[in-house]
């Protein structure tokens, strides 16, 4: 069982947030697949992120047909990993940690957003 990351039912013991695949899941609920083809639209506001591993990267770049992606709200400190495969037209990033040498990184959207 996971918890959030600021602590709890255990007393304040906190465990690593979920991966972003791990989120979707949840959100989509826990016994059906996520089929990242069918996804033109992801909303991951007020989910916890930080930042995004290598794993939620890759996962990320599964989805091939994602148009707008929404991560406002998360915590995101870096766009690292985020994937540059993916062919986007809005990203929203309101409301997290960015510096402008972060936001610097998303040039590699400048043709599709």
């Amino acid at each position: 069982m996971s918890e959030e990351k600021n602590g709890g039912e255990n007393g304040g013991v906190s465990e690593a947030p979920l991966t972003l695949k791990e989120s979707i899941q949840k959100m989509s609920g826990d016994n059906e697949p996520i089929v990242p083809l069918e996804f033109s639209n992801l909303i991951l506001d007020s989910t916890f992120i930080g930042e995004i591993s290598a794993e939620d990267g890759k996962f990320l770049s599964e989805f091939t047909n994602l148009e707008s992606l929404s991560m406002n709200a998360t915590g995101l400190k870096t766009l690292s990993n985020l994937p540059a495969g993916v062919k986007m037209v809005k990203l929203s990033l309101s409301d997290n940690k960015l510096t402008g040498e972060e936001l610097k990184k998303l040039e590699m959207y400048s043709e599709s957003l």
